[in-house]
């Protein structure tokens, strides 16, 4: 897993990546549980898509009018 500590040492977030599926093959996590000292979330993907075409305006941000 991943831990993010405060300055003092002490743990913020925990992400962990509990198990892998091998899709188009990538080793790609499939489920992940992140848990801080507020509460836990855990997500489950049923579908992955590596190397999905992605329109490249997605990625831009119009200038403010």
């Amino acid at each position: 897993g991943f831990e993010l500590l405060d300055v003092h040492g002490k743990r913020r977030y925990l992400a962990q990546m509990k198990k892998r599926r091998t899709t188009k093959g990538f080793s790609l996590p499939y489920q992940l549980r992140l848990e801080s000292s507020q509460g836990r979330l855990a997500l489950e993907m049923d579908r992955l898509y590596p190397n999905a075409p992605v329109n490249a305006s997605l990625f831009h941000i119009p200038p403010p009018n």
